[in-house]
């Protein structure tokens, strides 16, 4: 009897053993077949389905979006970070219809504007003049930022005054969205302050309002983009990424403060969890001697999430492209010259690091630091331009990437600096004083003669929805200004300037906005510079496009 039930028992292994071997054997002939399963199934309404009603279900089903790379909810960090305000009105948003009445559409089209408005009810603190400063971030096939506007209604008509046809509407925002790609969406909408004042009364003579950093009710929110109607109306975005053309100045200058948030997004590259071939990958990749400081800050060892900037309609150059534009004769007797805070230095020691090998071969370059402040460093910076000048022969050509910013809010907007601002006896709204100094500078640099001069806008400085790792403090607040919105509101006075100067101006501000989780790392992960730098990835885009 227990020779049979052995014999029966091999038997039985002996299969198994077989169709393990035989399904391993399809596996690694058949390409195909080492795809995991897409992360999500949507089906999309064809162009007859009603994209309006985010209660229709979608008909005449024309095809399944799949994305095998692709964020969900949880895969990015939320609020980790400095201590937080018990006062908030967070709990006083609420998704509402629009204007019209309609609801917040859930099923849209790649490429158009997208609007869910929010707005803060029942308590008196939303009727306020102050406004409330949002965080607006969506991902899933790749990452985005938005834009938050007052709501407006439109007056009645009043024939005194026809130019002035629309009203805001206290404590009501609409956030707005372009969407780059087809897939799943999912959309967080944070309370960055409940009361922030109006940029022209910084520095304030009282307390600053803290960060509170909650995400509003209702969010996050899934939206599905459709790109049935994109692939009618304009092919060409659908065409492979090897048919793009190199990006030219049209491309990589911008035509208003807000033109670079449609031109390109952060496409997620590679997730750990989700890597192909997981038995193999995780036999090889599950070693220490895989974890290192540069994999953590690159996403690798720390969200597992990689990503890469991509423009919608052309290619940016390689490094190896970029490095080829400048082996040439005719380079010789160029001076490339960096001028700007300690993000524009890493980009010079990123230029640098291009050539460490044939120096020769390429143009000489410089740096010069705006640290602490243009109110402080414009007569040092003027002596180094004028030195540059003096040393220059008939045959150099001089060209100049700048900016003014990060250092231009802390000195002359925070009380934090304060003692500086008493100092200098000038206390004039901070927007006003960086206008002025932007102003004098850009003088500066048009004494130079340069052949070409470019103003690349300030980073999204102090982000803190979606940083990962850094060690908070966990008694400490952060501040306004210390938040990208500042930023934003002192690249609208840059651009201003620039354009007087008929200076074409290069963006930074919205390459950064949507990665909070790419910044500068070191080995005791503390705060420091970390708000202020943004990361190696970001820092290479920026130089390639220069």
């Amino acid at each position: 009897m227990s020779t049979y039930f052995v014999a029966f028992a091999f038997i039985i292994w002996t299969l198994a053993l077989w169709r393990h071997v035989s399904r391993r054997a399809a596996f690694i002939s058949d390409p195909d077949r080492r795809l995991p399963s897409p992360l999500w199934h949507v089906p999309v309404a064809s162009s007859h389905g009603d994209h309006n009603d985010p209660m229709t279900t979608p008909t005449n089903v024309s095809r399944t979006v799949e994305s095998l790379l692709s964020l969900r909810v949880g895969d990015l960090p939320g609020y980790t970070g400095w201590a937080r305000p018990v006062g908030t009105l967070s709990l006083y948003f609420r998704q509402v219809s629009d204007a019209h009445g309609r609801p917040t559409r859930t099923i849209v089209t790649v490429g158009r504007v997208w609007t869910v408005r929010v707005a803060c009810t029942g308590h008196v603190r939303c009727f306020r003049p102050q406004r409330a400063i949002l965080d607006v971030r969506a991902y899933g096939p790749s990452v985005v930022a938005g834009m938050v506007v007052p709501s407006r209604v439109r007056r009645a008509y009043n024939p005194s005054n026809s130019t002035a046809s629309h009203d805001t509407i206290p404590g009501y925002y609409d956030v707005q969205i372009v969407f780059p790609d087809a897939g799943v969406y999912h959309v967080e909408v944070v309370l960055a302050f409940s009361n922030a004042p109006a940029w022209n009364e910084f520095p304030l003579a009282g307390p600053e309002p803290d960060y509170e950093g909650y995400l509003l009710p209702d969010f996050p929110l899934t939206v599905v983009v459709d790109p049935v109607e994109l692939v009618s109306e304009d092919p060409t975005t659908h065409a492979s990424q090897d048919n793009r053309p190199v990006c030219t100045n049209a491309d990589l200058l911008e035509t208003s403060p807000t033109s670079a948030i449609i031109k390109g997004r952060w496409r997620v590259s590679d997730k750990v969890q989700d890597r192909r071939l997981i038995e193999d990958a995780y036999e090889i990749d599950h070693s220490p001697s895989n974890i290192s400081r540069t994999g953590y800050e690159q996403g690798v060892n720390s969200l597992g999430i990689t990503m890469a900037f991509e423009y919608q309609k052309c290619k940016l150059a390689t490094v190896h492209q970029s490095k080829r534009t400048l082996m040439v004769p005719e380079t010789k007797d160029w001076y490339i010259l960096f001028l700007g805070d300690s993000n524009m230095r890493a980009q010079h020691l990123t230029f640098q690091s291009w050539h460490d090998h044939d120096r020769n071969q390429y143009p000489q370059s410089g740096y010069i630091s705006t640290a602490k402040g243009l109110a402080k460093q414009l007569p040092q910076i003027r002596e180094k331009l004028s030195a540059l000048k003096k040393h220059a022969t008939n045959r150099t050509e001089f060209y100049v990437l700048f900016n003014a910013g990060l250092h231009d809010i802390a000195r002359l907007c925070s009380r934090k600096w304060s003692h500086e601002r008493f100092n200098n006896g000038d206390n004039r709204p901070c927007l006003e004083q960086y206008r002025q100094h932007l102003g004098e500078l850009i003088n500066g640099i048009k004494d130079l003669s340069p052949k070409l001069a470019v103003l690349q806008t300030t980073i999204a400085g102090w982000p803190k929805w979606g940083n990962f790792g850094f060690a908070w403090p966990p008694s400490q607040g952060q501040p306004l200004p210390f938040h990208p919105s500042t930023c934003q509101s002192f690249n609208e006075i840059a651009w201003e300037e620039a354009t007087k100067a008929d200076i074409p101006v290069m963006d930074a501000f919205w390459l950064t906005m949507p990665r909070p989780d790419h910044r500068q790392v070191d080995k005791e992960n503390a705060i420091g510079k970390h708000m202020v730098h943004a990361g190696p990835e970001i820092h290479s885009v920026m130089q390639r496009k220069w």
